[in-house]
């Protein structure tokens, strides 16, 4: 191989590794919720592929360990974490970037101004770790 080709492959390939990686997500929502759907369709607008499936309140929030506290109308994995709720795409993204050694991070019960919850934000919405103490993950 020659200098030219090695350098012109050599560039490919990184070009190749910067390209942004579609991530996967699987979203499972309370039967019949139809304010996940706006959630999943700005998600995949963000970039991710989403495969939703419908499950039974109680057994969504048996399986995934959530509490009356921490449960919004659907549960997300991605990445290796629990996304629970109404979470703003980019708070996904930092936690995709930044992978901190938690469950994951809830936006518990139904908040308004937020993907698939279309109206008016009053005030700021917090975003909490899925933790056995949870704390405070992101402020928006």
């Amino acid at each position: 191989m020659d200098r030219r080709t090695f350098l012109a492959a050599g560039a490919a390939a990184g070009l190749l590794g910067a390209a942004p990686r579609k991530r996967h997500v699987v979203t499972y929502r309370d039967r019949g919720c139809g304010c996940c759907e706006g959630w999943v369709a700005a998600a995949r607008t963000a970039g991710y592929s989403v495969e939703m499936h419908d499950l039974e309140r109680t057994e969504r929030t048996r399986r995934f360990g959530l509490t009356d506290a921490t449960a919004g109308c659907h549960t997300s994995l991605a990445g290796g974490y629990v996304v629970e709720g109404h979470v703003p795409l980019d708070v996904v993204a930092r936690l995709l970037r930044e992978r901190p050694r938690i469950r994951g991070i809830a936006a518990p019960g139904m908040p308004m101004g937020v993907p698939g919850m279309e109206g008016p934000r009053i005030g700021p919405l917090d975003i909490i770790t899925l933790e056995p103490h949870s704390r405070l993950y992101a402020r928006v």
